[in-house]
């Protein structure tokens, strides 16, 4: 672990900003949050602290939950490649990876029999094996139009996920590097590889809107809990991994809270934003009052 935070909150707040993933940290398997989580994380923002998504997601897939917190702040979806304030409808960032580099990789999944989804913010397209689309549908609740040439009904994706076992995955990984693709490669689970354009992660993006709000990085607060998760985890002031997270991705962290069935989110957020608010809070009455 990147080192243990001390056992008791700190007094006051140190913490500006809390980024949360959405799948496997904020929203279970049933695409759910907890009534506790939700809670929680309107409360972090009842006290003034800013709450920004970052999610693997197409855009059109996170905005749901974006809306259900009532959040405002930019949305970073696409693992990064797309940054947007959804209130406005304005695009902030967008980076879209080289489509003859896009057409190399898949090449390479096709020839390794692996199944593609193809997004871009408002669309996603599926093609390979239909029980692997249905999973993915089932868990982020929007449809995926399975077609015979993703390419053709999406030419231009902002990100490709590669689906398949690990060891296919770890070789179109050696390949993309093998050939100097313009390309970014992330898991996002065992079986699922996220491509996007060169130099585009969840960290980076989040260290932009970080600037935008003139937060500085040792004030943002990060929770998280796969392996495309580390890049922001390794900028964040305080990491927190999910209980349910993998090894390595737990060694990016300075805390481990509870697994996601276990509200591990609300957790952290009481245990590290909310605690010390509060006491804060208190601790200025008490001094007015002495």
């Amino acid at each position: 672990m990147r080192g243990a935070e001390a056992e008791a909150p700190l007094p006051g707040n140190r913490y500006q900003l809390v980024a949360i993933d959405l799948d496997g940290t904020l929203v279970d398997d049933q695409n759910a949050i907890s009534e506790r989580v939700e809670r929680t994380v309107r409360e972090v923002r009842s006290s003034g602290i800013k709450v920004v998504l970052v999610s693997g997601r197409p855009q059109v897939a996170a905005l749901p939950i974006f809306r259900q917190l009532g959040l405002a702040l930019p949305l970073i979806s696409s693992g990064g490649a797309q940054v947007s304030d959804p209130s406005s409808g304005r695009v902030i960032a967008h980076f879209q990876p080289p489509v003859a580099d896009i057409r190399k990789l898949v090449t390479l999944a096709r020839a390794a029999g692996l199944t593609l989804v193809y997004q871009t913010p408002d669309e996603v397209f599926g093609e390979g094996n239909a029980q692997i689309l249905d999973i993915l549908r089932a868990a982020v609740r929007i449809p995926i139009e399975q077609v015979e040439d993703g390419l053709a009904a999406c030419p231009e994706p902002i990100k490709v996920t590669v689906c398949g076992p690990r060891s296919q995955l770890d070789r179109i990984r050696d390949e993309i590097e093998r050939l100097g693709l313009a390309l970014s490669s992330v898991l996002s689970g065992p079986e699922y590889l996220e491509v996007t354009a060169q130099g585009v992660s969840k960290g980076r993006a989040l260290r932009s809107v970080a600037e935008f709000l003139d937060v500085p990085m040792d004030r943002v607060l990060v929770i998280g809990d796969a392996p495309n998760d580390i890049s922001m985890l390794a900028e964040a002031g305080l990491a927190v991994a999910m209980g349910n997270a993998p090894p390595e991705v737990q060694a990016f962290a300075n805390v481990v809270a509870p697994r996601i069935e276990d509200d591990g989110v609300a957790w952290a957020l009481r245990r590290f934003v909310l605690a010390p608010t509060k006491r804060g809070a208190q601790a200025r009455s008490n001094d007015r009052n002495a």
